[in-house]
């Protein structure tokens, strides 16, 4: 079992008897999600970077 699918039967994200299809579009939705969390991090860091630097 990987990290992705744990994480997502742990978080209630997923149920055990969902279909392999569900699976896969929950643990995208997952990667979507973690994808934009990282995009705000970065924008975040260069605002303040200009702040501060300023």
């Amino acid at each position: 079992m990987d990290l992705d699918f744990h994480l997502l039967k742990c978080s209630g994200l997923l149920e055990r008897n969902e279909s392999s299809k569900a699976q896969k579009r929950a643990k995208n939705n997952m990667k979507e999600r973690k994808n934009k969390c990282e995009k705000l991090l970065i924008k975040f860091k260069t605002v303040s970077y200009i702040v501060i630097s300023n």
